[in-house]
């Protein structure tokens, strides 16, 4: 400024104030116009020199309002005032320079270009008191058609641009005072037209970008018009590129981030969510995020997590959630809502101390939850699936401790009958579908004393019948046969009654229906296919049609299962596809049906639908065992099952029916419940016995604390109690290090030895021991459990292979067979008779069990076969390969064993005796010169004991003794490396102690020896309940030998006389394999067969 202009303006700002009279109106404007109109840099101009300037150009308006300057005046003091108000942060500052503008914009004499420039400054200051003052949505309105009004003056065209683009941003600004979504539409049709014209450098172009991004982004959220969001984004997107340099950049990629993470929220659009966690990231490098985009950070991250089943990203997702929850600002029903989902997914993914946060979040969202929605109904859906989980978890009991479950259900139940119009129809029947499964699983432990339980259930039955008349037509059935199965759960469970039989097809739409829901995967698309397949066999078998016809589409189905990516859902659907393909069993299967157990297995319900009989009966009878065993059995059905299918659902409810059916016997209510179990301890620790232990692991199992199925399995192992029910324990709880402890228990009892702990790492070490490649339990079905091969690896795995067609029922023909050929083994039509049952046998054995041995070909594997499976010759097992019979034996090499601790026995210490008996008893001359040949043969050095000759001939005894129990025993004494025993072994099934080997003057118990080989050529079974373990071999292997070869029915000499001559080199065991496997192409299968091998 200079000296001159300075010293005017003083003096006249004196005058103003002391002398106005003596003041010059016209030089006061010119001055306060020189004064305003100073370009930078021609002197300093402060906010006083400012006022000084407004002061005298209001002091010249006032004098000379129709001054020829009057206009430029005003529109100069405008300006200044803006200037003022943005220095003081005065609104009415501002309100009144936009007061001057409009007056001169209005004035119809002011000249053409001040009242152009007076409209578009105007436009600018509108748009800045809506940004930023509060209005009342009238006077918004006055503001904008001031504007309105003021368009006529604005000609130029590069002023026409600008002023549309004020009055643009003026109408976003105006919206949240009016909510009047005119103003969107105008402001964004504007915008969309300005940015048409503007350059791309054009330095307000961002300011127009950033606008119609949100502005669309707003009538996208009222109007739900997805092409308004894509236009936002591109607008951001642009704006991101054009506003490089921060802090302005952040703000920018912010921008996008938020528009992406809304569409990827809305569409699933998986490349919008990356990008945009992409660009938070970005800017949380740069600036916090504010509360909004922190939010839809944290969101994305549990959302994408749970996608990606990234249990890292999920965590970080949750953090960033809590921390903003825990504000005042951050807390929304949204966030927790998120919350409680994201935990309830890593409860499955990364551990169940999930499910309590899940439900925490559900809980505290919904008791703060306002008005119904979508969103109030999916998170009830979120907290039922919790509580269920939770309740498998930590135990029925443990929930209801913590948690409101009863007011839980009867807030489900009021949402599913009070849902407002609109609500969408299949998160309420999801709704119902959780109600119903918790309100049945948990029957037992929610039922008060006096409830009616069919009552719960026909209630169950009526809300199914009001929600599924809101569903479109083509998934009313589904919930129809939700409704046909709950009532037949009712009549077969609860009442007592006789129910017509369940019609499954009328639960295929529901099962689709659940189907439906999933999400799509392929292992999910092969899952709908065996299902399918498993439905349309089971028509075709009831129907009496030819099942083969299915065989092709079970094929290629289980090659489709093999070529999954690997996965706990792969390997639950190959079981269920290996037992679908097990149900046509071989081609030359005699079976004209296939067996309506294993239907059941594979349609995944039999289990359920055929247990009601027998558990009814049980309650009636007063068996605890029996309901419990009926009860597990239905319990597993539901763990076997494909995790989250229908089947399981169904399964579920069943358990938890089934359960609330035996409260009478097991009481359910959590006091009742902990009195029981009180009163049962005491009971085992006073005294002790077996049945105390059973009956407190049952309760334990009934109230299912984290702790208590362990606790139950101890308990059974300690007490060596039922081991079939404690086997059931272990199956169903999936303990296969307990599954083995309780095998060899139940093994030891039987050998009835000391039960010394022996679980998987000793059946480990005894294999390797012994160079054997796994050793594979053999059980058969019965009350407790189906039937199945659990196999221990030599590397300590465990693995179960159900076995449904493991029966013992069809040994029993098998068994007259062999009682009928010792009768009269010398007719030839017997002896067809009897070939022709075996080799059908063992074609069963291989349908029934094959698929247990097909891993291991090539390997050594130890068979302990439980009960009347030990009647079975396995290595005989066969199936046809390419036309051909092919046996076990060709795969692999086979020993039998009572039980693993018997696989090593003996000790380290090399024995070199050999003691070879005949025909001691003057009964078997012809024993007596296979003895006295395999003396000769290969053990020269042996002692023969027994005798030539027999009734009528006279029976001359050997030289080195008649074979007196004496004489065997004192052989013995020392260790031998053979013992042969040509004589009659008989093993007492009933008694084993009865059991003996008949020798000269007496009989023998095998005593304690150390003895690399016995040999029982005439070994006979006694009795009925067979069990290798209750037979002589399993003696003399506990006693201390290491091999076996005891005969299962009359062998050749031949076969005995070539296995000694195979033997250099191999052990007894190698050597019987190396000389069955001569014989097996040009003998009869009894033949090779009539040997077998115990021990290592």
């Amino acid at each position: 400024m200079s000296d001159d202009l300075c010293h005017e303006v003083a003096q006249l700002t004196e005058l103003l104030h002391l002398h106005e009279d003596d003041l010059d109106p016209a030089v006061a404007g010119a001055t306060g116009l020189a004064l305003l109109e100073l370009r930078p840099g021609e002197g300093a101009v402060g906010p006083e020199d400012v006022e000084r300037a407004v002061g005298l150009i209001s002091f010249a308006l006032r004098h000379l309002p129709h001054h020829p300057c009057a206009h430029l005046w005003r529109y100069r003091s405008a300006g200044a005032l803006t200037h003022l108000a943005e220095h003081h942060e005065s609104q009415e500052l501002l309100a009144s320079a936009l007061s001057t503008l409009a007056l001169v914009a209005a004035d119809a004499t002011a000249p053409a270009d001040v009242a152009e420039w007076a409209a578009v400054d105007a436009a600018e200051l509108t748009k800045l008191r809506l940004a930023t003052a509060d209005f009342t949505a009238e006077d918004a309105r006055l503001h904008l058609d001031a504007l309105a009004a003021h368009s006529s003056v604005v000609h130029n065209p590069y002023e026409v641009l600008e002023f549309r683009r004020e009055v643009a941003l003026a109408h976003r600004w105006a919206y949240p005072h009016t909510f009047n979504l005119d103003d969107l539409e105008h402001s964004a049709a504007d915008l969309t037209a300005v940015l048409a014209e503007l350059s791309e450098e054009d330095p307000t172009r961002p300011e127009a970008l950033e606008a119609l991004a949100l502005v669309q982004e707003e009538r996208h959220r009222r109007g739900d018009d997805p092409e308004l969001l894509d236009v936002a984004v591109t607008a951001a997107a642009e704006l991101r590129a054009l506003v490089t340099e921060p802090p302005a950049a952040a703000y920018t990629r912010s921008l996008v981030a938020g528009l992406l993470a809304t569409r990827y929220l809305e569409r699933g659009t998986t490349a919008d969510a990356d990008e945009a966690l992409a660009e938070f990231v970005a800017v949380r490098d740069q600036i916090e995020l504010g509360t909004e985009h922190a939010t839809q950070y944290g969101v994305l991250k549990c959302m994408r997590g749970a996608d990606l089943g990234d249990v890292a990203a999920m965590s970080d997702g949750v953090r960033a959630l809590t921390e903003l929850s825990a504000t005042e600002e951050g807390g929304s029903a949204w966030t927790s809502s998120v919350l409680a989902e994201t935990h309830l997914v890593l409860a499955r993914q990364a551990g169940a101390e999930h499910l309590w946060p899940a439900l925490d979040w559900a809980d505290a969202t919904l008791a703060e939850a306002g008005e119904e929605h979508d969103g109030t109904i999916r998170l009830r859906v979120t907290r039922l699936e919790a509580a269920e989980s939770a309740g498998r978890e930590f135990g029925v009991h443990t929930v209801l401790a913590r948690h409101d479950v009863h007011g839980w259900l009867t807030d489900a139940e009021r949402a599913v009958l009070e849902a407002p119009a609109g609500t969408n129809a299949r998160l309420r029947t999801h709704l119902m579908i959780r109600l119903a499964l918790l309100r049945t699983q948990w029957m037992p432990e929610l039922a008060r004393p006096d409830d009616d339980l069919g009552a719960l259930l026909s209630r169950l039955c009526d809300l199914a019948e009001v929600v599924r008349h809101d569903l479109p037509a083509n998934e009313e059935e589904a919930l129809a046969g939700l409704a046909a199965y709950l009532t037949w759960m009712s009549r077969a469970y609860l009442t007592g009654d006789t129910p017509e039989p369940l019609n499954l097809e009328a639960l295929g739409p529901f099962f689709d229906w659940i189907g439906a829901g999933k999400p799509a995967s392929e292992v999910d698309e092969v899952e709908g296919e065996a299902i399918e397949l498993a439905r349309a066999l089971a028509r075709c078998v009831r129907s009496g049609q030819d099942f083969r016809a299915f065989t092709g589409d079970i094929v290629a189905l289980v090659w489709r299962t093999d070529a999954l990516p690997p996965s706990v859902e792969r390997d639950r659907l190959r079981q269920y596809v290996q037992l679908l393909a097990r149900a046509l069993g071989p081609p030359s299967s005699t079976e004209p049906l296939i067996p309506a157990e294993l239907l059941n297995s594979v349609d995944g319900l039999g289990a359920v639908i055929h247990k009601a009989d027998a558990l009814r009966t049980a309650i009636a009878g007063g068996d605890v065992d029996g309901a419990l065993s009926v009860h597990q059995a239905i319990d597993q059905a539901a763990s076997d099952a494909l995790p989250g299918s229908s089947q399981e659902m169904l399964a579920r409810i069943a358990s938890g029916v089934s359960r609330a059916a035996m409260a009478k016997m097991l009481p359910a209510r959590p006091e009742a419940l902990e009195e029981a179990i009180s009163a049962a301890d005491g009971e085992w620790a006073r005294t002790g016995r077996p049945e105390s232990a059973l009956a407190l692991g049952r309760l334990l199992r009934s109230r299912n604390r984290p702790a208590d199925r362990a606790w139950s399995r101890e308990l059974g192992l300690t007490a060596s109690v039922d081991g079939e029910q404690v086997t059931a324990w272990c199956l169903a709880d999936d303990a296969r290090g307990d599954l083995v402890r309780v095998l060899e228990t139940r093994r030891a009892a039987t050998l009835d030895i000391a039960p010394l702990a022996f679980g998987t790492d000793e059946v480990r070490g005894a294999l390797q021991a012994t160079n054997a490649d796994a050793l594979i339990y053999l059980l058969p079905h019965n009350k407790a459990h189906g039937g199945m091969a659990v196999v221990v690896a030599a590397d300590g795995s465990v693995g179960v292979t159900p076995l449904p067609k493991l029966r013992t029922e069809r040994i029993s023909r098998f068994r007259t067979a062999c009682e009928t050929l010792r009768a009269n083994i010398r007719t030839a039509p017997r002896r067809q008779l009897w070939q022709a049952e075996l080799t059908e046998l063992c074609g069963w054995a291989w349908d029934a069990a094959g698929v247990a041995f097909e891993p291991w070909q090539g390997k050594r594997l130890a068979l302990v076969p439980v009960g009347e499976l030990g009647l079975v010759p396995w290595e005989a097992a066969h199936r046809e390969v390419a036309g051909v019979r092919r046996f076990l034996l060709q795969d692999s090499e086979i020993t039998l064993v009572p039980a693993a601790r018997t696989l090593a026995g003996g000790t380290a210490v090399i024995h070199t005796g050999a003691v070879i008996v005949g025909n001691p008893c003057k009964d078997d001359p012809a024993a007596a010169v296979l003895a006295e040949k395999l003396r000769d043969d290969f053990r020269p050095d042996g002692v023969f004991l027994g005798g030539h000759g027999g009734s009528p001939r006279p029976w001359r005894p050997s030289p080195d003794g008649a074979g007196t129990p004496d004489e065997v025993r004192t052989a013995m004494v020392d260790g031998l490396d053979v013992l042969h025993l040509g004589c009659r072994a008989t093993s007492d099934l009933g008694d084993p102690g009865k059991s003996s080997i008949s020798l000269h003057g007496g009989e023998l118990l095998p005593p304690p020896a150390d003895v690399e080989l016995v040999t029982l050529t005439d070994h006979v079974l006694h009795g009925t309940g067979h069990d290798d373990a209750r037979a002589l071999p399993a003696r003399f292997l506990a006693n201390g030998a290491r091999h076996v070869l005891a005969a299962r029915w009359a062998p050749s000499h031949d076969l005995l006389h070539r296995v000694h001559t195979l033997m250099d080199g191999r052990t007894p065991g190698a050597a019987l394999r190396a000389a069955q496997l001569e014989l097996v192409e040009r003998s009869a299968i009894d033949e090779w067969t009539a040997i077998a091998h115990h021990g290592a």
